[in-house]
Formats: structure tokens, sequence, C-alpha cells
């Protein structure tokens, strides 16, 4: 196990979360408030969440083209 857990605050930006999973090369992410674990994300999470925005901008693309 590792000494320091690369963690997260629950108002981060996810492409933060991204970023300290890739630098850190983990998969999973714990997110704290006050010192205290309130949930965890993983890197599919994250990337789910990527994906739906890149579709809805897709989306609003293709509506500015066709019409």
């Amino acid at each position: 196990m590792t000494r320091r857990v690369c963690v997260a605050d629950p108002e981060e930006d996810y492409r933060t979360g991204l970023a300290k999973m890739r630098n850190t090369n983990c998969r999973h992410l714990p997110l704290v408030r006050d010192g205290k674990p309130i949930g965890m994300v993983s890197m599919r999470d994250l990337l789910d969440h990527q994906l739906s925005e890149c579709r809805f901008d897709v989306q609003m693309l293709e509506k500015y083209i066709t019409s």
C-alpha cells in the first residue's frame, strides 16, 4: 500500500480528478471532506462523465451545422 494516498475534494472539477489519477497512475480516487472520507470515484466514472460532455458538444455542433 502507498503511504501518501492521492485524494480529491468533492467540489473539484472532474478534469482535476482525471489529472490526479493520470499523474499518480491510479484508477480510484477517494473523496475527502474535512479530513474524512465521504466516497470514492473511479477512472471509469470520470471518463463516463467526460464522454457524456463530448456527446453533448457533438449534438450542439451538429445542430449548428445543419441549421
